[in-house]
């Protein structure tokens, strides 16, 4: 119930300013008019919200066109600034509605007869703060469907990276079973059949061969793929890394990668967070950082490998000791480091950690 109306947040704030035309009314004599005409205005508003019917959209959309065009030549000019339930319906409820859609072309004849009647019958002043406030309305709205086709389009060209990104998982994994268990089950097939032939021949000593031998075939086999299983769970570092260059030149980022050749040097068991920690920075920079450079640099001081990240986005305003909280947590497991080491042009984060021998 929170969630729904949290979702929904945007349609009700305004909903406020209803209280306006019960305000201005209260002591004319059509005020119970104005009360059922503005009542049926919320009514017919948060149907369009909420129920996706087009019958009743189109009756409810003509009702609030004819409400604000009546109560605004009628008899409050200012009431035109209702027009913003109008574009906030179009913003949020109907973002893929083109410019051309019915629902557009009935608020450029709304604004036609309303912006008419005001330069014909109210003061310059009036009419010009009114064509201010509808151009910022319109505008408004026009900014808003822009962000949100775009954003959109990102969300489904990650989708679709993520997609792919499993289809070739699959696929991997596809083959190793494959290129396993075919072998496997044609060395089992020949086995068999030359335990039959022994069996009928009674040789005992060469059929308990066999047998054995099939044993070993079958724990062997389930060994590989036990194998093959645990390294779908497990990352691979020169596989995440060319994942994530993939992914951010796919978005218009350009990618390089400096000292790949330390990569031996890391531990082993380190190599599965570092895959996750990379993928979270490489994730931030895409999503936030607005960048259109980035570069991963791989380095040894000392003792130390250094890992740093580097992005020509916008960076951070400042920092309040919560930025990077999951990447310097996973560091914490590698009794490591993650420190931004400049907050904008460029942004800078290092992660460094004590190398151990490994120990596998």
């Amino acid at each position: 119930m929170l969630k729904q109306i949290k979702l929904n947040l945007p349609y009700y704030i305004g909903l406020i300013y209803t209280i306006i035309p019960f305000l201005t009314s209260y002591h004319e004599n059509y005020f119970i008019l104005v009360a059922v005409a503005t009542i049926l205005f919320i009514i017919a508003y948060l149907c369009v919200v909420h129920i996706h019917h087009h019958v009743c959209e189109l009756i409810c959309w003509i009702y609030i066109l004819v409400y604000i065009v009546t109560y605004s030549i009628c008899l409050d000019l200012s009431m035109s600034m209702f027009l913003f339930f109008q574009t906030n319906l179009l913003t949020f409820r109907f973002p893929d509605e083109s410019y051309t859609s019915l629902k557009w072309i009935s608020i450029y004849g709304e604004l036609f007869f309303i912006h008419l009647y005001a330069f014909i019958h109210s003061s310059t002043f009036d009419w010009f703060v009114v064509l201010i406030c509808h151009i910022f309305a319109i505008g408004l709205a026009i900014v808003l469907k822009i962000f949100m086709a775009s954003e959109k389009r990102r969300k489904e060209k990650m989708e679709s990276i993520r997609l792919l990104f499993l289809e070739n998982e699959r696929n991997r994994i596809g083959r190793d079973l494959h290129d396993t268990l075919g072998h496997v089950f044609a060395m089992l097939s020949v086995k068999s059949e030359l335990s039959l032939v022994l069996l009928s021949q009674k040789d005992d000593v060469k059929l308990k061969k066999e047998l054995e031998d099939i044993m070993y075939i079958s724990r062997s086999s389930m060994k590989n793929v036990r194998d093959i299983i645990q390294q779908s769970y497990q990352s691979n570092l020169y596989d995440e890394l060319s994942i994530l260059k993939n992914i951010l030149e796919d978005s218009s980022i350009g990618v390089v990668i400096e000292g790949e050749h330390v990569i031996e040097r890391i531990p082993k068991d380190y190599r599965d967070m570092l895959s996750m920690v990379l993928r979270e920075l490489g994730t931030n920079v895409l999503k936030h950082a607005q960048a259109t450079k980035c570069s991963i640099r791989f380095l040894i001081d000392q003792q130390d490998m250094i890992i740093e990240m580097e992005d020509n986005g916008i960076g951070f305003s400042s920092l309040t000791g919560e930025e990077l909280h999951t990447v310097k947590d996973r560091m914490v497991i590698l009794k490591g480091s993650a420190t931004i080491i400049s907050l904008k042009n460029p942004t800078l984060v290092q992660l460094r950690f004590l190398m151990e021998e490994d120990k596998e």
